[in-house]
């Protein structure tokens, strides 16, 4: 039997699962397995401050999606990177699942019926989850391999708070509940503005005190499948035109590109 870690050894190194940093921002080549699936009736409230993540404001569906598969203990759990879901005609979503894996690399057609059967395992194995957790019967939804790679690509930046064009001074002020608040809701208005032309998948965000002023440090990954490679500045140059339209008193603004510094957890 095989290792997951043993297929990607090459993704893995450039690829950091918390914070999604790359060596380099180019494209990197993955797979997407997709679930066909009912559209949930559940809903899901706000628990441990999910008003305050940008990723469940703008698609509380594949956050969901992307909690409820990281809490199943298989060999594919590290390797979730972002989502995608699409309504169909009706009632039918469709969820696209990235995973740091090539198609080939998952071998869920392997000659080998071993190695077969444990993809079809760990597949079944989310399958169950999802069903638990959405509500819907396991018979309704349908998981599959697409055949093509599929290629992502990350932007790393950060961005000051603001009130009224002004930062706020470590030295005179910390991180309170509605200054989160207020960069919540400023990235997930820039979220539905960057999805029209590059398409999202995913975003993590940590708020940090400086040395100067208080900011925020963001990592956005993108399927650059069908739009090509973006450049570095694209996003940052974006979300600086949509800050300064977006007219609030506090706000999240001035953003910068930041290069990844280093392997390992961000």
């Amino acid at each position: 039997m095989h290792s997951l870690s043993n297929w990607t050894l090459a993704v893995l190194l450039i690829l950091t699962f918390s914070g999604f940093r790359f060596v380099k921002a180019k494209r990197i080549g993955v797979s997407v397995i997709t679930m066909q699936m009912g559209k949930p009736n559940k809903q899901w409230t706000d628990q441990n401050g999910l008003s305050l993540n940008p990723y469940f404001s703008f698609n509380p569906l594949c956050h969901r999606l992307l909690v409820v598969l990281k809490s199943v203990n298989n060999d594919l759990k590290d390797s979730v990177l972002g989502c995608r879901n699409q309504t169909g005609s009706g009632a039918e979503i469709t969820m696209s699942i990235y995973i740091a894996v090539s198609p080939t690399g998952l071998q869920l057609d392997s000659q080998n019926k071993c190695i077969r059967a444990e993809r079809k395992k760990l597949l079944n194995e989310w399958k169950e989850a999802v069903s638990q957790n959405f509500e819907i019967s396991s018979n309704l939804i349908h998981v599959q391999l697409e055949k093509k790679t599929f290629y992502i690509q990350a932007q790393n930046m950060h961005a000051y708070l603001l009130q009224e064009g002004s930062t706020f001074s470590s030295w005179f002020y910390s991180w309170k509940i509605k200054y989160q608040e207020a960069v919540c809701t400023t990235m997930t208005h820039l979220l539905n503005k960057l999805d029209k032309l590059y398409p999202f998948i995913h975003i993590t965000m940590e708020t940090k005190k400086g040395s100067v002023y208080l900011y925020v440090d963001i990592d956005l990954l993108f399927d650059v499948t069908e739009i090509g490679e973006m450049k570095t500045g694209d996003v940052v140059s974006l979300s600086n035109t949509e800050s300064a339209r977006y007219k609030q008193k506090l706000t999240l603004g001035s953003f910068e590109y930041q290069a990844p510094k280093h392997l390992g957890k961000s």
